[in-house]
Order: C-alpha cells, then sequence, then structure tokens
C-alpha cells in the first residue's frame, strides 16, 4: 500500500524542507517541537514531501510515531470520517512499534481486529483508546466524536510518553465537509483542532490549497500563531532540468538538439512536468523542441493539463451561470495591466459588483487569481495562463483550433527557427569572482565568430557592470548563474539568469549599473519569472 509507494518517491529538489521538517519533528521528545504549515502552489510536491517524510520517520524506530493521513475521500457523515481517522491512526500506529509494514498491506482490519492486535503487542495505552472510542461513538454526538479521534496522538502520547508526528495532507477540505455536515450551531467544529496543535509532543505539520489554508490558519483561527510556515517553491532550474531528464531517461524518450530549457516552461511545477513527460512518452520515443511544443499544445488544450485546471475551475465555480463571466474576467487579466481597479472591472465586464467580488473570492481560493492589498493579477503559471486562453478563445470567441495554436505557441516556432543561429551556455558557481569567468567564455564564443576586438571589449564591459554592480549588490546567489550567449548575422545576445527573484532592478540605486551598460549595447531587457529573472543585452555586430 502507501508504505512501498512513499519509499519510491523521488525527491528532487526538497531535501532542505526534509531535514527542517525532520529536525522540528526531533524535538517531539524534549516537547519543544512546533506545529507547521506546509504552504505552496498547486503541485509544487507538498504531498509527495509529506509522504517521503513519514517514510523516512518510519524507517527510524528510534523517533516519534509517525501518522500521515489525507483528506482525500468524500465521506458522507462525520461518523464515517472519525471511523476512518482513527482506524488509520491505531494501525499506522501498531505498524510502526511492531516494525510490521506488512500489517498495512496484508489486510483490512475492523476495529475488534485491531484492538486484537494491539493485546499481542502489550499495547494497553491503545487498547484503553479504543474502549473509549466506542463509548464516544455510542454517545452520538458527533462533534464530540471528531475531536475525540482528533486528539486520539495526544491520548495515545498521554498513555505510553511516547510523542507522534502528524502529518494531514489536504487539510483544508476539512472546512467544506464541516460546513455540509454540521449544524449552524458547529459548522467551523474543524477549530477544535487547534488546542491540539499546542503541544510540543505531538507536531502537526498540515498542507493544502495555499489560498484556503491561509484563510482558515490566519483570517478564521488563531492557527497561525501557533505554526511555523514553510513555503515550498517550485524547482529552481537545475532541479527542473535533472527531474525533467530523469523522467525521460526512465521512460527511454531520448532528447534531441533544442530541448536544454524547454522544462522552464513548467516554472519549476512538479506535476507539470510529470504530465508532460507522460504525454510525450505516447507518442514516440524522441523528443525535440518542434514535437515537444506539439505535445504542450495539446496538453493545454485538451489533454491532462486542460482537464486538471477545468475540473478545478468547475469546482470552485459550481454555478454554470458564472464560468462565462469568469471566463471573460480571467481573459481581461491577462490581456490588461494587473493594477486595475475594480470598478473599472465590473464596467467592463458589465456585472454587478458583488458577482464580481465572488468571482474573485473563488478564483483566489482556487489558487488562479493573485491578490494584494489593493491589486488582482493572473498566478506566474505559463500552463495555466494558456489553458486559459485556450478555454477563452474556444468558448467564448469560438476561434478554430488553428488560431487557438498560433496564440499559445505561434511564437515558440518562431523561435525555433530564430534559435538555429549558433548558441553556447554557460552555467557559472556563485562564486565572488564569477565575472570574470562570464567574460572570458563571452570572449572565447566572440573571437570563434571573429566578431571585431573593440566590439568584445563593449561586451566584456557591459557584462562586468551587471555583475559588479548589479547582482552582487543584491547579496550572495544561493544557486548557479546561467549565461547564454547567441550569434547571428547581425547581433550578439547575452543572457544572464539569476536566481535572484524579489529584486527591483528598476530601482535608483540600479540606474548608474544600467545606464553604463546602454552605452555599451544596444538593448538591455528584464525578464521576472517565479524562480529566476533573466537580464538580456543585445549588441548590433553587422
Amino acid at each position: 500500500m502507501f508504505l512501498k509507494e512513499m519509499a519510491d518517491k523521488n525527491l528532487i529538489g526538497r531535501k532542505n524542507e526534509l531535514e527542517v521538517l525532520k529536525g522540528v519533528i526531533a524535538e517531539a521528545d524534549s516537547g519543544e517541537a512546533s506545529s507547521m504549515f506546509l504552504s505552496g502552489n498547486r503541485g509544487s510536491g507538498k504531498t509527495c514531501l509529506l509522504q517521503r517524510l513519514f517514510h523516512e520517520l518510519f524507517n527510524n524506530h528510534d523517533g516519534p510515531v509517525p501518522f500521515f493521513y489525507t483528506f482525500g475521500k468524500a465521506f458522507t457523515t462525520i461518523e464515517d470520517f472519525s471511523k476512518d481517522y482513527f482506524e488509520s491512526f491505531i494501525l499506522q500506529y501498531l505498524t510502526f512499534i511492531r516494525k510490521e509494514p506488512s500489517l498495512v498491506t496484508s489486510a483490512i482490519y475492523s476495529l475488534e481486529d485491531l484492538r486484537d492486535i494491539a493485546g499481542e503487542s502489550e499495547s494497553d495505552g491503545i487498547i484503553d483508546l479504543i474502549d473509549s472510542y466506542t463509548k464516544v461513538r455510542e454517545g452520538n454526538d458527533a462533534i464530540k466524536l471528531f475531536f475525540h479521534v482528533m486528539s486520539a496522538p495526544y491520548q495515545s502520547y498521554k498513555n505510553s510518553s511516547r510523542p507522534v508526528a502528524v502529518m494531514i495532507d489536504d487539510f483544508h477540505k476539512i472546512r467544506k465537509f464541516s460546513e455540509l455536515h454540521a449544524n449552524n450551531n458547529s459548522r467551523d467544529f474543524w477549530v477544535l483542532i487547534e488546542s491540539l496543535i499546542h503541544s510540543g509532543n505531538i507536531p502537526h505539520i498540515i498542507s493544502g490549497n495555499q489560498a484556503d489554508l491561509n484563510r482558515m490558519f490566519f483570517e478564521e483561527s488563531a492557527f497561525g500563531e501557533h505554526m511555523d510556515v514553510i513555503h515550498l517553491p517550485g524547482l529552481n532550474r537545475d532541479d527542473s532540468n535533472m527531474f525533467f531528464n530523469m523522467l525521460c531517461e526512465k521512460y527511454s524518450l531520448s532528447i534531441e538538439g533544442g530541448l536544454s530549457d524547454f522544462h522552464t516552461v513548467f516554472n519549476g511545477n512538479p506535476l507539470y512536468i510529470k504530465n508532460f513527460i507522460q504525454a510525450a512518452r505516447q507518442v514516440g520515443t524522441s523528443l525535440n523542441r518542434h514535437d515537444a511544443w506539439e505535445i504542450y499544445f495539446r496538453e493545454v488544450t485538451k489533454g491532462t493539463l486542460q482537464t486538471y485546471w477545468t475540473s478545478l475551475l468547475e469546482s470552485y465555480i459550481s454555478e454554470f451561470e458564472l464560468r462565462r463571466p469568469t471566463l471573460n474576467f480571467l481573459w481581461f487579466l491577462l490581456t490588461n495591466d494587473n493594477d486595475i481597479a475594480l470598478s473599472n472591472l465590473t464596467e467592463d465586464l458589465a456585472k454587478k459588483p458583488d458577482d464580481l467580488d465572488r468571482i474573485i473570492r473563488l478564483l483566489n481560493a482556487a489558487g488562479v487569481v493573485e491578490t494584494g492589498f489593493s491589486i488582482l493579477e493572473i498566478a506566474d503559471d505559463r500552463v495555466l495562463s494558456d489553458v486559459i486562453k485556450g478555454l477563452y478563445l474556444k468558448e467564448i470567441k469560438r476561434e478554430p483550433a488553428e488560431m487557438i495554436r498560433e496564440e499559445i505557441i505561434g511564437s515558440e516556432f518562431q523561435n525555433v527557427i530564430e534559435d538555429r543561429s549558433p548558441s553556447f551556455d554557460v552555467t557559472i558557481p556563485p562564486d565572488p569572482k564569477a565575472e570574470l569567468v562570464a567574460v572570458k567564455s563571452l570572449e572565447q564564443v566572440a573571437r570563434h565568430h571573429n566578431i571585431s576586438l573593440g566590439i568584445i571589449g563593449q561586451l566584456q564591459i557591459a557584462l562586468v557592470e551587471l555583475f559588479a554592480n548589479v547582482l552582487t549588490r543584491e547579496g550572495d546567489a544561493a544557486e548557479n548563474y546561467h549565461l547564454s550567449f547567441r550569434v547571428t548575422d547581425n547581433t550578439f545576445t547575452m543572457e544572464v539568469e539569476t536566481p535572484q527573484t524579489g529584486h527591483d532592478y528598476s530601482s535608483p540605486e540600479h540606474d548608474n549599473a544600467f545606464n553604463m551598460m546602454k552605452y555599451y549595447v544596444d538593448d538591455i531587457k528584464v525578464e521576472r519569472g517565479m524562480n529566476s529573472t533573466r537580464i538580456i543585452m543585445t549588441k548590433k555586430i553587422g
């Protein structure tokens, strides 16, 4: 069952977060462990990280008892959920202390079976837990039963003095569940759990939909006051490339030239990368740039990635009459300045302010729209944006497939033609002398293409200025710099990608440096992504 699956999970790019979580849980013995909110965008790998954490804790039999649970089932009553949660905890607890993984794979156990196993294990505390659960269940008080089973890890600690690490995935689903299956006086019964996360011996690590949990923990309860937050970003460029190539190798998918940076379209999202490779392996055994973009187009217009986001949108925008205005609103955000007043939106979309406000709240909960204190913007996600484009052009504008294709990937095929010019890529470690390596690489490439020494000197000055007075001012980079040099008949292009993402390169402190660089090159562009920033300088040479 899940123990084997967790053992097989690959964890590229998440080792630091895993070590942090293990370090926190290690403090449970001393009673100083804190509960954690594992935050991150959809598909960033939160579930995979929790599963690997469970697996490693399970194989360390000297540490706290690990318990993993996900709100993945559609329960119809509080009693059904409570039974499933309680029996899952008891089974995993007994599996751990008996060191018998086969317990969770060999059979389905009734509560009486679990009581017998606890007796064989001389776990009197677990027997007491089962007996008390039976009594509470017979009392027909659903809310009391819910709190009783959620506190089972804490009660087991009180009975045995053995800490428990509780990992709950998709926790946001409990909010909707509580609204559906409780009366008006107790529809937010999930907040009862708040008292359980205070114990330093029973750390809770909770993950799920980022927007929903932010609202639940910081607006609707005081959960956030008692929890540390770990945010799981997308994979960085190196890890994305490693993950992409690893999956290609796993499925015997050979990569042809021109695909070295294709993975960047997924913004480091492991879910997107996996789905794309699954689609690619069904097409053939090799992958070139042309085929890759064709597969991508199919995925965002009628494949798994499109289905993923469409299903999610339908689950949040459940009222059919709101779906067309929602597409109009999303297209408006995609094609206009994100710094838009709400009053302007209601006028342009001809919707009532209340309807539009509701759409915004639902899209924010779905992770599609991000709201600042006073602005709205589409999530920084190329795949999501292209899915929205495909839906809007097909369902609202009724455009033919070829027009939709041109809108989504037409520019990429133009880039394929342009990319036939010679290109050279260099990766430089975050060393104080990185600029020297960059300048030397530039010189070798330029000399190879017979570029004049005068132009080489100007390009070198611009590159040194960038490294010395722009990049280094923002502190030492923890990740590599990526340089790309491209040569055509008329231009020489230098592209520097840095892991720094939160800096304002248009600020006054950079003015002198950029003015100096502009003196020696003909054009400078700054492109910001989720995990990196690209600075592109172009010089006319012919």
